[in-house]
């Protein structure tokens, strides 16, 4: 193992946007999308998770098809199918998601937006 390799990077830890984060969160901090691992204060240092299987808030009347593409809209704070400029892909909907349904199961890609 090479000498200056610290972890896997699939959390990581940085610092909590304005407002601070809940544990569950969704947060984009910079480049980086994750879910926020447990509460914490604005600007504290907050671990986020970039990878794995997460229920998000959707966006009311939005619908997601297994495999469809999945954006963060960080001015509403929910996911999106709606590619529009702003909004972050973030990864995909790994099972349908009606109009009426508050959430969406997501897929993170794990890379920097």
């Amino acid at each position: 193992m090479a000498k200056n390799y610290l972890h896997e990077g699939w959390t990581i830890t940085v610092p909590a946007p304005t407002g601070g984060v809940h544990s569950g969160d969704p947060i984009l901090v910079g480049g980086f999308f994750g879910v926020a691992n447990y509460d914490a204060e604005q600007t504290l240092p907050v671990e986020i998770t970039l990878g794995g299987v997460w229920q998000l808030p959707k966006a009311a009347t939005v619908t997601f098809a297994a495999g469809a593409a999945v954006y963060f809209d960080a001015t509403a704070g929910n996911v999106t199918s709606v590619a529009t400029r702003g909004n972050k892909l973030i990864g995909a909907a790994t099972q349908c998601a009606g109009a009426s349904d508050t959430v969406a199961i997501v897929r993170l890609n794990g890379v920097s937006v």
